[in-house]
Order: structure tokens, then sequence, then C-alpha cells
């Protein structure tokens, strides 16, 4: 399972009915002591009637949603940037997961 995919996903139905686009994503492998994950970086472009409502709304739930991808937990995201222009809503996010044993 390709862990930054199944977590794209998961944003994206959250900002339902807008379409969005993936602008750019990157992943590093991170670990502590105890735990190993990755920090993840997703740009994307969300665009249609409700673009800025949904975007806006998420971003200021973000810290409270819940992420299901199996053997990860989605131990902080958020939107660290939101802009917007006649093209659609640009978000900004930064996550990072770490594996479950």
């Amino acid at each position: 399972m390709n862990i930054e995919h199944a977590l794209i996903a998961q944003i994206i139905s959250k900002l339902s009915p807008a379409t969005v686009t993936v602008i750019e994503t990157y992943a590093k492998p991170w670990a502590s002591v105890t735990f190993s994950g990755a920090r993840h970086e997703i740009a994307l472009l969300v665009e249609g009637s409700e673009a800025l409502h949904v975007s806006e709304g998420l971003k200021a739930t973000m810290k409270c949603e819940e992420f299901d991808i199996k053997g990860h937990l989605v131990a902080d995201i958020l939107i660290n940037h939101l802009s917007a222009d006649q093209f659609g809503v640009r978000l900004d996010i930064e996550a990072l997961t770490v594996m479950l044993d």
C-alpha cells in the first residue's frame, strides 16, 4: 500500500464536492527512537463553486479529521497555507504518518 496515495485520496474525499488536482507531493522517511514513518508535503488545487468553502472548512477542522490508513497513523497534519485566485484554491498540506506495529 502506498501511504502517500492513501493519505491524498482521503484528503480529496474530505474536499467533496469540489474538483481536486494534485499539484505536487513530496515524502521523506522520518524516524524517532521509538517510531518510524514519513513526512509528507502535498500541494492541491481545489476548483469549483464550493472550492473556497470546503477548503476553509477543512483548514478549520484538519487537526480533528480522522484518517483510516491500514497499518499507519496520521500523527500530525495541517494546512499550512491556503491561497485563492481566479484558478481555484491552493492548499499546501504537511503531514506526519507513523507506522503501527
